[in-house]
């Protein structure tokens, strides 16, 4: 009975997506946020929310590992991707007197940690933490939040690893930061707006799309490189066999990369893994 609830579960969800951050994640799964944008919008992944509010990189680490664990251990595991979104809280200014205040070298140690932690349980990608609205919170400045941009910026090229620059997205189309676009992106000078939640949508979810088809490409080329289709020929003069054997190759023609197939697929793959298990008492 719990297996075929799994199955069920399976045909429902095929992928899990962690979005690991503070509130900037958190309230992402609002009614208008960003998270809930991506949950409706990208069909057989189940976004699991994971934000919590003020927590740093240095509160954020313990948490990290048992997450993972969680979502990827044995057969049901469906963890496809993790998106870290941290940074905003680290760069409380000293004087804010929150005692939350994490140095930018302590910030990508953090960082350089999860990194590990993720890529030994699923694919990653980087948020950088967004520019704020000096005016309205002041608590942290405009200038001290780039250091940590500018630092996850860093890391993510060192390791090679997808990065959404908020502050590249925010400043659209012509570059410049302003207080306009400050009152339109946040309502209190840190946190989304409707509009803030959607520029941050439209930069992740293409994001995530295109992981998702890298990795249903590597997949796809691995498979087909070592799958062998062996023949028999049977000799009449000896009766002896000859095996032959030879590579299938992809067909480019027919293929169709993207996201959502690739989430059809691995759906369908999982589900009869689970319908197997069930059958055979596994």
């Amino acid at each position: 009975m719990i297996l075929f609830l799994l199955v069920i579960l399976k045909l429902v969800y095929c992928s899990t997506i962690i979005l690991f951050g503070d509130s900037l994640t958190q309230l992402g799964f609002d009614e208008n946020g960003w998270a809930t944008k991506l949950q409706k919008s990208e069909a057989g992944i189940q976004f699991i929310n994971e934000g919590r509010g003020g927590y740093t990189t240095e509160l954020s680490l313990p948490l990290l590992q048992p997450l993972l664990n969680k979502y990827s251990k044995g057969p049901e595991n469906t963890l496809a991707l993790t998106v870290i979104f941290l940074g905003t809280n680290d760069a409380f200014l000293p004087s804010s007197g929150l005692n939350k205040t994490v140095p930018v070298p302590r910030y990508i140690a953090n960082l350089k940690q999860m990194i590990g932690m993720v890529l030994a349980k699923s694919r990653l990608v980087l948020i950088t933490p967004p520019p704020i609205d000096e005016i309205r919170d002041q608590t942290r400045t405009l200038a001290n939040v780039k250091l940590y941009r500018d630092a996850c910026l860093r890391v993510a090229s060192e390791y090679n690893i997808p990065v959404l620059d908020t502050w590249t997205l925010i400043m659209k189309p012509n570059g410049i930061y302003s207080q306009l676009i400050a009152d339109e992106v946040y309502y209190d000078g840190v946190h989304f707006t409707t509009k803030g939640n959607d520029i941050i949508y439209s930069g992740i979810s293409k994001q995530i799309r295109q992981v998702l088809m890298e990795e249903n490409q590597k997949s796809s080329s691995h498979a087909s490189s070592t799958q062998l289709i062996a023949t028999a020929t049977v000799e009449s003069s000896n009766t002896k066999s000859t095996i032959t054997s030879q590579n299938l190759t992809p067909n480019n023609n027919t293929s169709k990369s993207n996201s959502e197939l690739m989430v059809q697929n691995s759906c369908f793959i999982k589900v009869l893994m689970m319908v197997f298990l069930m059958i055979f008492g596994i």
